[in-house]
């Protein structure tokens, strides 16, 4: 048998040497090994109840794992890396996000903090917007500004994709593709830690219940500027260089 490379086995990214971590959230349902398929995995660990979970659908109709939260302390988290400090360059924060109804105030769905009071980073968190609806928002933990998005920007018990661009000193979030707010910001976001569903400092109440899937973090790269059509499968875990023989 002859081994020959083929463009078309494999989706590749073009930008996967900037992937900081790539948590596509599949595996058996319960399990706690929660994998990096970036190009160079960190380690990844998860407290509390936070596991893989076969309950729901991915975002894309399969039935392969996503990341489950219950909103009662548990959280993923992996360590401080310079691979998440992105100084006062461009960056990508995407994933897919699925909450549960009934949180009643604002719950932290991702950060990126050493510690509590740090000023190098952001939060990002889900707060109501109408019954079943619940909008997205950006807090840097210099308090400098606060970012609202003005409608219901993602609904309970449904899959929705979040994207958080800097592109120079313009950062933009977007919801299923279109734009809902943007903003200047110049942080220097030095060597820090990232966390999913839970604030650092442990804030009773503020843990956020649902499910994600597929969190990318590209470092050096504003992959959305504009709106844009949303993923329709995983990300890929193959650069162009590193594409599956068949």
């Amino acid at each position: 048998m002859t081994l020959k490379w083929s463009s078309q086995y494999a989706p590749v990214d073009g930008d996967f040497s900037n992937v900081s971590i790539l948590l596509l959230g599949e595996g058996a349902n319960g399990s706690t090994t929660i994998t990096d398929s970036s190009g160079s995995p960190k380690t990844v660990t998860a407290v509390g109840n936070a596991q893989i979970s076969t309950a729901v659908n991915t975002p894309f109709g399969t039935g392969d794992g996503v990341l489950t939260f219950d909103g009662n302390g548990d959280y993923i988290e992996s360590p401080e890396s310079s691979a998440f400090a992105y100084g006062t360059g461009d960056f990508t924060i995407e994933m897919w996000l699925y909450p549960a109804s009934g949180m009643s105030i604002f719950s932290t769905f991702y950060n990126n903090l050493l510690s509590a009071g740090n000023n190098t980073g952001f939060y990002l968190w889900t707060q109501p917007a109408g019954a079943g609806f619940y909008s997205i928002d950006l807090l840097p933990s210099d308090a400098a500004y606060i970012v609202n998005s003005d409608g219901d920007d993602i609904q309970a018990n449904t899959w929705s994709h979040f994207a958080l661009t800097r592109s120079g000193t313009t950062i933009r979030g977007f919801v299923n593709g279109t734009q809902i707010w943007t903003a200047t910001s110049s942080l220097n976001i030095t060597a820090n830690k990232i966390r999913l569903a839970n604030p650092l400092g442990n804030t009773s109440g503020q843990d956020w219940n649902g499910y994600i899937s597929n969190l990318r973090i590209t470092k050096g790269v504003a992959r959305y500027t504009e709106n844009f059509d949303v993923p329709t499968a995983p990300f890929p875990i193959y650069s162009p260089t590193t594409r599956a023989q068949v």
